[in-house]
């Protein structure tokens, strides 16, 4: 993994928008922790003065989910191809449901973005029907009553009725399901263990103590 790392380092000085958002990290399989790759001779230093531009976020909420899905991902917009459903176990994952309910988290900590889930991040939409029938075959109504009752529970009740909208949008693949963020007005913390999420970049990291202490200063 650092030997890839390594070699991602180098590709960003040579073509830096194209490599930019490649990060490494994984997940332990007992507790779910994600661990961030680093090397010593170049390791990712957190940013903690924020850099949130309120008009940028709110010109891409603005836009359609189709421009936004040719547009690409952003600092300001993610995909998911889904959000429970693992294509390639055939199972509820449930590190790719905490991987949708920290990138809302880091967007709420940050400016605001927007979430796109069943879209692949080759840009091509490939619809909900699989998540669909993990929340008991009942279409969009069983998926939002799902993903409200996750948010309202890691997140918190007001933050999830207040700063996130969710809507659906049908494609020829299928169903997008599309969550507006905007930033909250205090921290947001995940879960029991009070994880902080920024969104930095293209990518959604975990802050330790100190660096989130120092964000928050800077951010509120």
């Amino acid at each position: 993994m650092e030997g890839r790392r390594r070699v991602k380092e180098q590709l960003k000085k040579l073509a830096f928008h194209d490599y930019a958002k490649t990060a490494f990290s994984y997940l332990e399989n007992d507790t779910g922790r994600e661990i961030w790759v680093e090397v010593p001779e170049q390791p990712d230093e957190l940013d903690t003065e924020p850099d949130i531009d309120v008009a940028e976020v709110e010109h891409e909420q603005r836009r359609s989910t189709s421009e936004l899905i040719e547009a690409g991902e952003s600092k300001t917009v993610e995909y998911k191809q889904t959000a429970r459903y693992n294509p390639y176990t055939s199972k509820v994952d449930k590190k790719l449901e905490h991987s949708v309910l920290k990138s809302v988290a880091g967007f709420m900590n940050a400016g605001g973005g927007v979430l796109l889930i069943g879209v692949h991040d080759r840009q091509d939409p490939t619809g909900m029907t699989d998540d669909y029938a993990t929340t008991g075959n009942n279409g969009r109504d069983g998926f939002e009553n799902w993903l409200i009752t996750r948010l309202d529970r890691e997140i918190g009740k007001l933050p999830a009725a207040t700063l996130v909208d969710v809507t659906f949008e049908i494609f020829p693949e299928g169903d997008v399901c599309r969550l507006d963020v905007r930033p909250s007005p205090r921290p947001v913390y995940l879960g029991d263990d009070a994880e902080f999420y920024v969104r930095m970049g293209n990518s959604t990291r975990r802050y330790n103590a100190r660096d989130a202490i120092e964000y928050i200063r800077s951010r509120w």
